[in-house]
């Protein structure tokens, strides 16, 4: 296999696991309807890489592994129990929620959402790249989820020459990696259900496979 066709590869892992664990952070009702085709593409993944190596060294190599386990073991009968969790963690608990999914949070001393020195850098960005800001959904900006798939949007959009390189390095190193090893380490401490403790492993390696990208491609 050609070393472009890696290169392709790789590429396209880091897209799809931006969006697996984007979809990871959602109402766990919303991705028992998804888990099956990401289910598989991950597989595809796996067995891929026994061939070409997909460069995965390191984070990248332990993100692969980490993320297809997290996927095949969704506990899809345990729904409740899961959906519970996720409101405590991420949406409403007392007498706070403890990792609230947005970047301000994590970068200001107050711990408030939408600080507009990060809400009005992100969406300069989004708008540059021909992603459209929904004023009404105000969590849209800085939201890990919305985050998460901008990137994968970027990564492909600039992979294909359709959008400049530097968009990829400006929201993964103005944005995501100064909030996400944070994030990250709130959910290891906070969560008591296996699937989201796993969940911020791989979401710190998903940081340090992008890095390990971006020396190589961007």
């Amino acid at each position: 296999m050609e070393k472009g066709n890696e290169n392709d590869i790789l590429v396209a892992f880091i897209i799809f696991s931006l969006k697996a664990v984007s979809l990871m952070f959602m109402n766990p009702r919303y991705i028992k309807d998804y888990v099956g085709k990401y289910k598989n593409l991950a597989k595809n993944f796996l067995e891929l890489s026994d061939y070409f190596r997909l460069y995965c060294t390191g984070f990248c190599e332990k993100l692969l592994k980490e993320l297809y386990e997290l996927i095949l073991s969704f506990p899809e009968n345990r729904l409740k129990e899961i959906e519970i969790e996720y409101t405590k963690l991420f949406r409403a608990a007392y007498p706070k929620v403890p990792c609230p999914p947005y970047e301000s949070v994590y970068r200001s001393a107050t711990r408030r959402v939408m600080k507009p020195f990060v809400v009005r850098s992100l969406e300069k960005i989004y708008r540059e790249v021909g992603l459209e800001v929904d004023v009404e959904k105000v969590e849209l900006p800085e939201h890990i989820v919305a985050e998460l798939e901008a990137l994968a949007y970027i990564i492909s959009k600039a992979s294909s020459n359709d959008l400049p390189t530097r968009f990829v390095s400006e929201l993964y190193e103005k944005h995501i990696s100064k909030w996400v090893p944070l994030f990250s380490q709130c959910i290891k401490e906070n969560a008591k259900e296996p699937f989201y403790k796993n969940l911020a492993e791989i979401l710190f390696s998903l940081d340090s496979c992008i890095g390990q990208m971006l020396e190589k491609f961007f």
